[in-house]
């Protein structure tokens, strides 16, 4: 049964906040330097890099988990991540269609750039750091209803978490919550746990991660895994450089 270190919320240089340095193959070439099993793929309200990085991953050997970062309409963030990469691209259609119609300014915010395999890019026109008309309750059942894990982004951070625009942290069934800092554990004591870097530039991969304690090395385990609460977070980045 392999233990799997796993950092799941990596931004790509599709999201307006990351590196153009992140293109997916750079972060995958990071990801295996740096000792990482599992990675997942979580840019902001759209999908578009996330099959393009599952399939570089699977030629070096590293497990992509194939997911997004979805702003709900109440302005707080949340991961979802699924098992395949055909799965994501079909949820996350869902929510960048749902975006409104407000155009990038990239001289200020910066580009937003799908890569394939061999770098070659297009730019995403539609704004994608906009609030989507999704409730974060009706994103609990339109993730699962997707057969995806629903994960509170970085519940105790002071920005777009859930706790900060609500007050509190609603009640319900989720398959664990991201914390960025091990004292939040006993605060959150009733939830599984996951720590994972949130990382927008390449060095920051893997300075927060987690271990995962999977029967087998596939996203089908991994996913299983997490709903199990077999899940180790770890709040010091990932020592075994290669």
């Amino acid at each position: 049964m392999p233990n799997l270190k796993a950092d799941l919320h990596i931004h790509s240089c599709l999201s307006t906040c990351g590196s153009l340095d992140n293109s997916p193959q750079e972060i995958i070439s990071r990801a295996k330097e740096i000792g990482l099993d599992v990675i997942g793929i979580a840019d902001h309200n759209c999908t578009f890099n996330a099959e393009t990085l599952f399939n570089i991953a699977k030629q070096k050997g590293i497990i992509v988990l194939p997911g997004i970062e979805i702003t709900s309409s109440e302005e707080a963030h949340l991961l979802a991540f699924f098992d395949s990469p055909q799965k994501a691209k079909k949820f996350g259609q869902i929510i960048f269609d749902s975006l409104p119609d407000i155009e990038n300014q990239p001289e200020k915010t910066g580009d937003q750039v799908i890569c394939d395999e061999d770098e070659n890019i297009e730019f995403v026109d539609k704004y994608l750091l906009n609030a989507s008309k999704f409730s974060f309750d009706k994103l609990f059942t339109m993730i699962k209803d997707y057969g995806g894990v629903f994960i509170p982004a970085h519940i105790d951070r002071a920005s777009f978490s859930i706790v900060i625009q609500l007050g509190f942290l609603p009640p319900m069934r989720y398959d664990c919550v991201e914390i960025t800092k091990a004292e939040s554990a006993n605060q959150y004591s009733e939830y599984n746990h996951i720590a994972n870097s949130d990382a927008h530039y390449l060095e920051d991969i893997g300075k927060r991660y987690s271990i995962i304690e999977a029967e087998e090395a596939t996203p089908e385990s991994i996913l299983k895994a997490i709903r199990e609460g077999k899940i180790t977070p770890v709040f010091s980045p990932i020592t075994n450089l290669k």
